[in-house]
């Protein structure tokens, strides 16, 4: 059931906690708090006559949820004069801590009593739970058995002992479940007197009250900040506030030690004191760098070999920790940190620093716990040296198509300005610069003039500059043959003899004003092929203008040229090709070749040959006077024939010849003649 609450001025002081908006609702008529089971009794303070009827009391009993029998547990009654509601009020205030700046007022509070004994007359004061209990509108049953369901049957007692009213509470346990929201560490601040910090209400039900635990540095337990502090300048102030729909638990500590670090975090308490979880910590430190004095008589010294010297003083160095040094590509954009100096030290050196660039730096002053203060005015600087650099290394020349790429490597220690490339037309002769200046993150250079030519080796070497144009001593020395073709003539007058199965090959020497030959190769094309091939790894002397090929085999026809090759492996075209057939070993015919006439048929025999050039037979036949006509082509496997002569005259003659690979025939062998009867 609901209840309509009238809030009236009955309090002094800073209301710590915001009730809940259901006090008397919340849930239920029973809740679980920490230290036993809260019981909602009714909006009269009894005795008083309620309805017609003198109640005298709330009569309050207790069964397990779902058991039969009740148990009495107390017969409650609200204080009968001021004095009572006095010293009930003060019972409970070592109860309710959090609720000791909280300042109610009990003969304004009895007063209101005396007008009428219904809560609607009590005002704002009704809504505080220890209020409540010394109004005897609300019980805390302190023997109510743990972790148990319980319900509890509330009772008003009339002048004659009996009971009317009487209503049953949902079943509720204790210790209950907190329903204060999460907390979140959000905004803290700190002052050498004096640390606040607010504690946001992340997420669920803004709390009703909360503690507030403290330690002194980041070690060591913590123990619980009160607020009954009376010294004036050493408080410590909680609350809760509200700001764009957003809930915050306040905590103002002036009770911290100057340049101190200290560890705050708070639990959250329902309207019941069921504490709900701790909130994350914030760590704070008392001091502000607003109230240390910045660096003074800050200067910039160029230093000819080393950088750029910055100096300064510090007022106060005990009130610091280091001091942060700056530097930036602007006056008032781009700053990053350079070095971090001690209190103590008054100058710092920046040798990375390019020559004749200008730089600004600022300082900055680091506090206790790492504050850092607003920065300094800004310093400008620019470094002049006289200091050759060092001369480039790892320099390198090599030949390329139409000229010669120099290299070297990129160096990321000088502060340099760029490069120059000098150059030699040959060993003993003066070095002379062939570029302008190059970028300081170049690391090549290729040169293709027109004086350049592929039959010498041309010799280079780089020069660096800094940015105070102060230059280095010319580098290592590196020669390169440039990659510019030099023109070679074919070879002339080939010609070529076979000479017991090998192909002797000759030409032309190369005449005087055809230097730049440096040897030949010859090349092969097998059986009128168009695929050439060399037939050597390595060139011929150019001396040499003869070649023998002792690959050749019987029967190969071959197609012969020749190259003439430079120093730079450049090529001359192909000469003109010859072409050389070696030849086959002769053949010869059969032996032994006999004939048997079998009628009109002869029966011709004759041995076998091994002769690897041999390709096929011809059997030739004749009569007396008459020429000689091939009877049949046989294969080179063949030992015999039968023939059938169709004429008449007699005798008849029969001689085998053999073909060879070439095409080559060979003599007549051994003539036989048969008699045809």
């Amino acid at each position: 059931m609901r209840r309509s609450i009238t809030i009236l001025g009955l309090l002094t002081g800073t209301l710590l906690f915001f009730p809940a908006a259901t006090a008397y609702t919340q849930g239920g008529l029973a809740h679980g708090g920490p230290d036993g089971m809260y019981v909602d009794l009714g909006n009269w303070v009894l005795p008083a006559s309620v309805e017609g009827h003198q109640a005298t009391a709330y009569r309050v009993e207790r069964r397990l949820a779902g058991a039969r029998e009740w148990m009495p547990v107390a017969d409650v009654t609200g204080p009968a004069t001021s004095a009572e509601l006095t010293t009930a009020l003060g019972t409970l205030a070592a109860r309710f801590p959090e609720l000791r700046d909280v300042r109610v007022d009990p003969d304004l509070l009895f007063r209101r009593l005396t007008e009428g004994r219904d809560l609607k007359t009590v005002g704002v004061a009704s809504r505080l739970l220890p209020v409540q209990l010394a109004l005897g509108v609300r019980y805390l049953d302190r023997e109510a058995p743990r972790a148990q369901r319980l319900e509890y049957r509330v009772s008003q007692v009339l002048a004659d002992g009996s009971a009317r009213e009487s209503f049953i509470t949902p079943a509720a346990v204790w210790p209950g479940v907190s329903e204060a929201g999460s907390l979140r560490a959000a905004e803290q601040y700190g002052e050498p007197t004096a640390i606040t910090v607010h504690f946001l209400v992340a997420s669920g039900t803004p709390p009703s009250a909360f503690r507030v635990l403290r330690r002194e540095g980041i070690e060591g337990p913590f123990i619980e900040l009160g607020t009954d502090v009376t010294d004036s300048c050493c408080t410590v102030t909680t609350a809760l506030t509200s700001r764009n729909d957003s809930v915050f638990c306040l905590v103002n500590d002036k009770t911290v030690r100057r340049g101190t670090v200290y560890q705050y975090y708070a639990v959250p308490r329902d309207y019941f004191r069921n504490e709900g979880a701790p909130s994350d910590t914030a760590t704070v430190l008392s001091f502000r760098m607003a109230h240390v004095p910045l660096p003074e008589r800050m200067k910039v010294h160029s230093i000819d070999t080393a950088g750029l010297l910055l100096t300064w003083r510090i007022r106060e160095p005990s009130g610091i920790n280091g001091v942060v040094i700056e530097r930036g590509p602007s006056i008032d954009s781009g700053f990053v940190a350079l070095f971090t100096a001690g209190p103590a030290d008054t100058s710092f050196i920046d040798m990375t620093v390019a020559p004749m660039q200008r730089y600004y730096y600022r300082l900055k002053l680091i506090g206790p716990g790492g504050l850092i203060s607003p920065p300094s005015a800004v310093l400008i600087g620019i470094w002049r040296t006289t200091e050759a650099p060092v001369p480039p290394y790892g320099v390198a020349a090599e030949g390329i198509d139409g000229g010669v790429r120099v290299s070297w490597m990129h160096d990321t220690v000088q502060q340099l300005d760029g490069y120059f490339i000098h150059r030699s037309a040959g060993e003993g002769m003066p070095l002379v610069q062939i570029s302008p200046m190059l970028p300081a993150g170049q690391t090549e250079y290729v040169d293709t003039a027109l004086g350049l030519d592929g039959t010498r080796e041309f010799y280079y070497a780089v020069r660096s500059e800094n940015t105070s144009h102060v230059s280095s001593i010319l580098s290592d020395t590196v020669a390169a043959l440039p990659g510019i073709a030099v023109p070679v003539t074919a070879p002339r007058g080939l010609t070529a003899r076979v000479v017991n199965g090998q192909v002797a090959l000759f030409w032309d020497a190369q005449q005087e004003r055809e230097t730049t030959c440096i040897g030949f190769r010859v090349y092969r094309s097998d059986d009128g092929g168009e695929r050439w091939k060399p037939l050597s790894d390595t060139l011929l002397e150019a001396w040499q203008n003869s070649f023998t090929d002792e690959t050749t085999v019987p029967g190969g026809r071959y197609e012969y040229a020749v190259r003439a090759f430079n120093v730079r492996a450049d090529s001359s075209a192909m000469s003109y090709a010859v072409r050389a057939a070696i030849p086959l070993p002769p053949v010869y015919p059969p032996a032994n070749l006999s004939a048997q006439p079998r009628g009109r048929l002869v029966m011709l025999r004759w041995d076998e040959i091994a002769q690897s050039a041999a390709k096929e037979f011809r059997l030739y036949r004749y009569t007396r006077g008459g020429t000689p006509q091939l009877v049949k082509t046989l294969t080179r496997d063949a030992i015999g024939y039968t023939d059938e002569v169709r004429g008449r005259e007699s005798p008849v003659f029969y001689y085998l010849t053999t073909v060879g690979r070439d095409g080559q025939e060979s003599r007549p062998g051994a003539e036989v003649a048969v008699i045809i009867r």
